[in-house]
C-alpha cells in the first residue's frame, strides 16, 4: 500500500531541450525507474544539468548512471517515495550532483563518433584480410592458366 501522498510528479510533458534542462535543474531529481534501458540518455542529460538521478541497477543503466545515483530496486513505489525524501538530503544531493558532472564527460558525441569510426575500420580491415580473395594471387594462376594453353 502506497504511504506516501505528498510527492509531486512532473506530468508528461512535450518539452523542447531548454524547457527540459530548466525543468531537469528545478528537479529534486529524475526518478527513472526502469527495468530494462537501451541505453538511458534521460541518465546523462539529468546528470549534465546537476539533477540527482533515482534509477535501477538494471539492464545498462549501471554502466550509464555509474556511481552518480542513488540505486532502487524500480519494483516497490515505497522505496521510490523513501529514495525521493533521502535525496532531499542537501548534503547527499550536492555529492550526486558534483559525482554526476564529473562522470558525464565520458559521455561525448565526439568521443562516441571516434569510437564508432575506429569500429568500422577495424572490421573493414578484418574483412580485407580475412575475406577479400586475394587478386595478385588469383591474377597470378590465371595468367599462367592462359599461357599453358
Amino acid at each position: 500500500m502506497w504511504k506516501y501522498k505528498t510527492i509531486r510528479i512532473l506530468p508528461l510533458l512535450n518539452l523542447n531541450e531548454q524547457e527540459l534542462s530548466i525543468c531537469y535543474s528545478d528537479a529534486i531529481a529524475l526518478v527513472y525507474p526502469s527495468l530494462y534501458e537501451g541505453f538511458g540518455l534521460p541518465i546523462i542529460e539529468a546528470m549534465a544539468c546537476g539533477c540527482p538521478v533515482i534509477t535501477t541497477r538494471e539492464s545498462s543503466i549501471l554502466e550509464v548512471a555509474g556511481k552518480a545515483a542513488y540505486f532502487i530496486s524500480g519494483r516497490d513505489e515505497n522505496e521510490m517515495a523513501e529514495a525521493i525524501l533521502k535525496i532531499k538530503d542537501s548534503n547527499l544531493r550536492e555529492k550526486l550532483k558534483g559525482i554526476g558532472l564529473s562522470h558525464i564527460t565520458q559521455f561525448q558525441w565526439s568521443k562516441m563518433a571516434e569510437i564508432t569510426y575506429n569500429s568500422i575500420c577495424q572490421v573493414g580491415k578484418f574483412r580485407r584480410e580475412f575475406y577479400q580473395p586475394n587478386l595478385t594471387q588469383y591474377w597470378s594462376r590465371y595468367r599462367k592458366i592462359l599461357k599453358d594453353l
